[in-house]
């Protein structure tokens, strides 16, 4: 059954890292409600079907022999990096969030959350960064888009890092990597 944005961005919200102490939880995801939306649809991918209006602004926009035919399914592969990174790590943040007291030192339940809520944006942040981690490796750019890319930056400088002129997704702008953050509830 096909899930609506709103359901999709709750089940994120709910994914959130939710370390309880003290009455207090540490909560991280996306915090820029128009990035948390682009976040949602890689997060879980969508399938549409290419409009009229759709194939000529693909077309204006360079994707040349890519274009899509009107009908034809535009596909964005899910790339889970929120569900992923908690997958990989969940069990490590609450171990250190137990343990922090007896390793660090650190009594606070304040501070142990933002010791474990840094963490987790920053494993977050590598996932995106990394297209992937030790459970899943991201679905690369595809040849339209890399093609689109490709003549948005004619003229413009190259060094394959990423931006236009890397296969790796999720890293156009950069402003998903710098929407991931930590909140402390009370």
């Amino acid at each position: 059954m096909a899930k609506s944005l709103a359901e999709c961005l709750q089940k994120i919200k709910n994914r959130v890292l939710s370390v309880k102490n003290k009455g207090k939880t540490c909560l991280v995801g996306i915090t820029d409600p128009a990035i948390a939306t682009y976040a949602s649809f890689n997060e879980f991918g969508w399938v549409q079907s290419v409009t009229p209006k759709q194939q000529v602004y693909l077309s204006a926009h360079g994707a040349g022999e890519y274009t899509p035919k009107v009908g034809n399914a535009l596909v964005n592969p899910p790339r889970p990096f929120m569900h992923a990174t908690f997958l990989a790590n969940a069990k490590k943040w609450q171990k250190a969030a137990k343990n922090a007291k007896k390793v660090l030192g650190i009594a606070d339940p304040e501070q142990v959350l933002s010791l474990i809520g840094q963490k987790a944006v920053n494993d977050i942040q590598d996932t995106i960064k990394n297209a992937g981690n030790e459970i899943t490796s991201f679905a690369e750019r595809a040849p339209m888009t890399m093609r689109m890319y490709e003549n948005q930056s004619a003229g413009k400088k190259k060094d394959g890092t990423g931006g236009v002129s890397g296969s790796k997704p999720l890293t156009l702008s950069g402003r998903m990597i710098a929407s991931v953050h930590f909140e402390i509830e009370k």
